[in-house]
């Protein structure tokens, strides 16, 4: 018997549905996608630039570390061994070789 009530009160629901999806709702969508964008665009930036940085750091580390005196007396030491452990190294192979004939 009250049917009708439902069915107008239902009518009414869509419309205002339909009316809030076409304006408001479509405004709404928009404004938060152009948010999350630009929250997501600041989010990358941000974690580029670290990653950057920390890069452009180490570079900057590496190629000013060898300039350091401790670091080039390091290498000299280095350097010394090498040939010290070379010189012996041609000594026991000469004396091999000598007595292998």
């Amino acid at each position: 018997m009250f049917d009708w009530i439902s069915d107008a009160i239902d009518w009414i629901g869509d419309g205002i549905s339909s009316l809030w999806d076409n304006t408001i709702g479509s405004a709404v969508d928009t404004i938060t996608d152009a948010i999350w964008d630009v929250m997501f665009e600041w989010l990358f930036n941000l974690i580029y630039g670290a990653v950057a940085d920390l890069f452009e750091f180490i570079n900057a580390s590496t190629s000013s570390i060898f300039a350091l005196s401790w670091v080039q007396s390091f290498i000299a030491l280095f350097h010394s061994l090498a040939w010290m452990l070379f010189v012996c190294g041609l000594i026991v192979a000469v004396f091999g070789f000598v007595n292998i004939t």
